[in-house]
Order: structure tokens, then C-alpha cells, then sequence
């Protein structure tokens, strides 16, 4: 039997009570990202963050008419004047209803009600002393930035060490920064403008871990990492909940050696939690065996192991199944269903009266000369 999210929170952990969120503050403004999220995680808790990639679109339609200009400016009004005619367009922007929405929010980064979200007690975006103090600790995107004309996720460039920049952070156990750098493998003479993605990415992972974290949440910060790094990771965080009740949520698509490491999983899909709690409450017929069973400290690997295939077929089987099995299942049937109401509501639209669905058919059909023209012969050389 799980406790209340909200003595969760009060105990050193994290409760979430009917979380509803969506930018712009309502619904009114824009869809439901998060609906009705309600999950305890007492102290302790390694909770697992699962779930399919979630980049859904979601159409807005703006018209653009006189009204759209500046009155005030009389050069845009009669521009719009002289084409008498009133734009519709759609604008289709990304949106990611899921697992970063999640973390961010919960890490205090967007407004919700206090009740909504509680950590350590205390409501996530309201009480900055949670972020400031180092008892909330988030680490999601790696060090990149978007440049203009340059494109996206271009790595920081700066000329700084990697020991120059764990030294400097104030208030640090010497002793936990020298385990830090040796459990991550981190040479203190890199130069950041010479690292990996992956050497780069256990720098971001040991700042984030210099100060005692009592609430940490981690989006993907493994994913660049190598096997060993990964494991060891795990372990030195599975050492944290267990000595000092501290409090892990780690959203991954990477299942390999979390067997038995997670104590808590949540199934995140559309927005919603679909399934959250204590895993042998969640998923009951997935292996509980100990996550140091395994060699290398991170044993127990997430594959499916003996039989899994005919665990994802659905074909019953007596053996406990494993993490990567019971997730695979979880998301194929979501995947199905999503396909089935998809192919459901493209057959009712083809049905409706005044339907194009013939002309699009004929369209799609119709065969289109490989090499168009183009209107100058610089751009010709590309056909």
C-alpha cells in the first residue's frame, strides 16, 4: 500500500496531487500537456521514468486581417489595404507531452498550484531555496545552445578545464569532488572545446553531483555515456537513496542494467500517467531480483533475456520477466491503440459527407516529373 503523495512530500520525497499543466497557465491557452498526475515517491524512491518519445503536434489556426496592424502605422495598414484580401494559415509547433514536461515541472521551472507539486514538503516553483540550497537538482539537456545561421545544438565553446570548473564550484566536499572525478573517469586537464559528447556530458553529470542532492531528476544524461560510465553512475545513485534517503526520478529509453535498480516506475504516454507506483505493485509479474546480483555492480541487464520474445507475444510463461519485456509490451500496445484510433478517425473523415478523400487519392496517384524546372540555371545544376 503506497502513502498519500502529499505525506510523501512531507517525509522527503515527492508527491504529486492532480497535477494539470499547460502553457500559458489554462487550458484556454493552449492543450493539456500534463492531465491529472497524481504519484507518491517516499524517500528513498528510485523511480523509473518511462515512456515514447512524446512530440506531438498540435495545430493552431491564425487568421490575419486589418486588425492584425498597428493602426499607428500608416505604411502596414495600407500595404494590407492594397492586397484586399485576409490570410488563414496553420502553424504547427512541437510540443512534448511526456517525460522532459514532467521533470521540468517538477523541477520548479514552470508555475503550477502548490498543492499540485510538493517537494521535500515544500511546493516545487514557489520555494527557489530548494534549487538555491542544491536539495533539488536537475540535469536535462547536455551543454549545447541553438546559434543563428550556425543551427542547432552547437556545443559551448569555451577554452575552460574540466578540473578548472569542478574547483570552482564553493561549498564542495573535496573528498565527494575527488570521487565524483575518479567514479566518472574524468581527466581534470580536458579542455572543454576538445571533448566528446561523451566526455562532455560526465562533466555536466559531476557538477550537477558535487553538492548532496536530496531530490535529484535526470532527463536522458546518459545516453552519451559508455557502458561502464553508465553503471557506475547508477550505483554511486542507488548508494545515495540507500545511505541518505535521498530521492532519483530518471527518465531513459536505455534499459540495459536496470534490472532490479528501480524501486518505483511511472508510464508516461500522451500526457498522461498512465500506470505509477511501487514496482511490485505496477508491474507484478516483472523479475524483483537485487540489482547488485549481476557483475560489475549494475548486473541483471535489461534485455529480455531467456524467452523474451515469446513474453512480448503475449504467450504465458512462467518465468518473472524482464524491465526491457514488460515496458516493450507496455509501449507496443500503446503504439497499436494509437494506430487503431488513428486509422479509425481517417475512416470517419473519408465517410463524411463533402469528404476529398477521392480527389486526395487521385493526387497522390498522379505521377510527378523527377526533375522540375527551376527558374535559374544556378539552381538547375541540382537536378
Amino acid at each position: 500500500m503506497t502513502s498519500s503523495p502529499s505525506a510523501s512530500a512531507a517525509s522527503g520525497g515527492v508527491g504529486l496531487v492532480d497535477l494539470r499543466f499547460a502553457y500559458g497557465g489554462s487550458a484556454s491557452n493552449g492543450p493539456l500537456l500534463l492531465d491529472g498526475f497524481t504519484l507518491s515517491l517516499p524517500a528513498g524512491a528510485r523511480c523509473l521514468l518511462v515512456g515514447a518519445n512524446g512530440a506531438g503536434k498540435e495545430k493552431k489556426r491564425f487568421q490575419i486581417s486589418s486588425n492584425s496592424f498597428d493602426a499607428r502605422n500608416p505604411l502596414s495598414l495600407e500595404l494590407f489595404s492594397s492586397l484586399s484580401l485576409s490570410l488563414n494559415f496553420s502553424l504547427s509547433f512541437s510540443l512534448k507531452p511526456g517525460k522532459t514536461t514532467l521533470l521540468q515541472v517538477v523541477a520548479g521551472h514552470h508555475m503550477v498550484p502548490r498543492s499540485a507539486v510538493s517537494v521535500l514538503g515544500r511546493p516545487a516553483f514557489h520555494d527557489t531555496s530548494l534549487v538555491a540550497s542544491g536539495d533539488l537538482s536537475y540535469l536535462g539537456a547536455a551543454w549545447r545552445k541553438d546559434v543563428a545561421f550556425a543551427g542547432y545544438g552547437v556545443p559551448l565553446q569555451g577554452d575552460l578545464g574540466a578540473g578548472e570548473i569542478l574547483s570552482r564550484v564553493p561549498g564542495v566536499d573535496p573528498a565527494r569532488r575527488e570521487r565524483l572525478v575518479s567514479l566518472l573517469g574524468i581527466d581534470p586537464n580536458w579542455r572543454l572545446l576538445r571533448l566528446s559528447d561523451g566526455q562532455r556530458r560526465r562533466v555536466q553529470v559531476a557538477m550537477g553531483l558535487l553538492k548532496p542532492f536530496k531530490v535529484l531528476l535526470l532527463d536522458e544524461v546518459t545516453v552519451d555515456m559508455d557502458v561502464l560510465g553508465r553503471l557506475d553512475l547508477l550505483a554511486f545513485l542507488a548508494e545515495e537513496c540507500e545511505t541518505r534517503g535521498a530521492v532519483v526520478v530518471y527518465a531513459t529509453h536505455i534499459f540495459d542494467g536496470l534490472q532490479g535498480w528501480a524501486t518505483h516506475l511511472a508510464h508516461v504516454s500522451k500526457g498522461k500517467l498512465l500506470r505509477g507506483g511501487v514496482v511490485s505493485e505496477v508491474a507484478p509479474e516483472m523479475d524483483s531480483g537485487s540489482w547488485r546480483s549481476g557483475t560489475g555492480g549494475g548486473g541483471g541487464g535489461g534485455g529480455g533475456g531467456e524467452g523474451s520474445s515469446s513474453d512480448a507475444s503475449g504467450s504465458a510463461t512462467a518465468k518473472p520477466r524482464k524491465l526491457l519485456t514488460v515496458v516493450e509490451a507496455w509501449l507496443r500496445s500503446e503504439r497499436d491503440e494509437a494506430r487503431a484510433e488513428k486509422k479509425k478517425r481517417a475512416e470517419a473523415a473519408a465517410a463524411a459527407p463533402g469528404s476529398c478523400a477521392s480527389e486526395a487519392a487521385a493526387t497522390t496517384t498522379t505521377k510527378r516529373d523527377p526533375t522540375p524546372s527551376f527558374p535559374s540555371r544556378q539552381m538547375a545544376f541540382f537536378r
